[in-house]
């Protein structure tokens, strides 16, 4: 295992320690070089966590973002790399299919990543359908 993904794991285990939910780890990630036109930033994936805060998946300045916020836009979580454990790039609940990139969907089933969806319902198209971190409070604690 390369230095970097090392650490990457070493990351994750500490928020864990802190009380982040197990389904952050995972051996296969995925990196940004895999989706189709990196420099477009948008949304990979939009849902909701079991305590029904925000889950944002997205794309933007060359790197992988997530990011987990509450009703008042507070960040419970945010992280950003080139490579993100594919675990860590599903919600606990729910994903929107509408708001859901296809090729990074198709990826993640490709890497035995299975994501939970709603039911459809469309949406309007935009780049992004979640807030970014950069946009929300700091957070909690």
């Amino acid at each position: 295992m390369d230095a970097v993904k090392t650490q990457q794991i070493k990351e994750l285990d500490e928020q864990m320690a802190r009380g982040l939910p197990l389904f952050f780890r995972s051996a296969e990630t995925l990196r940004v070089d895999e989706l189709d036109n990196p420099d477009h930033g948008r949304t990979l994936l939009y849902g909701f966590t079991l305590e029904r805060d925000s889950f944002h998946v997205y794309l933007k300045d060359k790197l992988i973002h997530v990011v987990i916020y509450d009703f008042d836009s507070r960040i419970i979580y945010s992280v950003a790399g080139f490579e993100i454990p594919v675990g860590g790039m599903v919600p606990t609940k729910r994903a929107y299919p509408a708001a859901c990139d296809e090729q990074f969907c198709r990826l993640m089933i490709e890497k035995k990543q299975p994501i939970s969806y709603t039911t459809y319902e469309d949406r309007q198209e935009c780049d992004y359908h979640g807030e970014l971190a950069e946009d929300l409070e700091s957070p909690i604690g």
